[in-house]
């Protein structure tokens, strides 16, 4: 079983030395967020980051590629939208996207068990609890982060957590971002990244056996994030 507590530790020492080595690494970068995001299988942790000048990067390329701007218009897509929802915050495709990632790897050794996961397999519920276990802990840990005064300019750098190629993505980091930010910085990320990927993102009563239920039943337990 993993020690979710000692999980978070780990989570947060690596993400404050990520944040602190990129930014020494890239001085002359104006960066705008800093994100965690998983697996479906959650037996990974990467960090991500991005700045405006790379953002900037981004928007000339899409804003050159005459034949993507087509596509996406002939598919009911906006080239702003997406500029927005995809180059500006999807955390996987960042400029910064897992540099100093080797940073995690005290926490994915205490997680990945050969890529299975570190789960009772004896519990019906046993993946899923470890899946919610490692979320949460990665929102607990960048409040940890936050309070520890290690990011600065908090009104102006979003934080939130992610998982690649899921159906819990879109609560994940609609929950994470807001429990994580400024309400000005969280009504940003809401309106131009979770109303992209999600056509109706009101959730749903949660039964709670779901991921989400034991999810926010950990953050509780943990003591929670506002």
């Amino acid at each position: 079983m993993v020690d979710f507590n000692l999980l978070r530790q780990r989570i947060a020492e690596a993400a404050r030395r990520v944040v602190e080595g990129v930014r020494t690494a890239h001085p002359e970068q104006q960066f705008y967020a800093f994100a965690l995001y998983t697996v479906d299988d959650a037996v990974g942790i990467n960090p991500s980051m991005n700045s405006e000048e790379a953002y900037r990067d981004a928007v000339a390329r899409q804003t050159a590629d005459e034949e993507h701007t087509k596509w996406l218009i002939s598919n009911g897509i906006s080239p702003q939208a997406s500029l927005l929802g995809d180059h500006r915050w999807s955390a996987f495709d960042w400029q910064f996207d897992c540099a100093e990632s080797e940073r995690f790897n005290a926490v994915n050794e205490l997680i990945n068990n050969r890529g299975v996961g570190v789960y009772d397999a004896r519990d019906p519920l046993g993946f899923e609890k470890f899946k919610a276990g490692a979320m949460a802990s990665m929102v607990l840990a960048l409040n940890d982060v936050i309070a520890s005064r290690a990011i600065a300019n908090r009104n102006s750098i979003t934080l939130f957590c992610s998982i690649a190629d899921s159906e819990d993505a879109i609560w994940f980091e609609e929950d994470s971002a807001r429990r994580l930010n400024t309400a000005t910085l969280f009504q940003a990320f809401h309106k131009e990244r979770v109303t992209y990927i999600s056509e109706d993102s009101a959730t749903d009563e949660i039964a709670p056996q779901s991921v989400r239920g034991l999810y926010l039943a950990h953050l509780q337990a943990a003591g929670g994030v506002a």
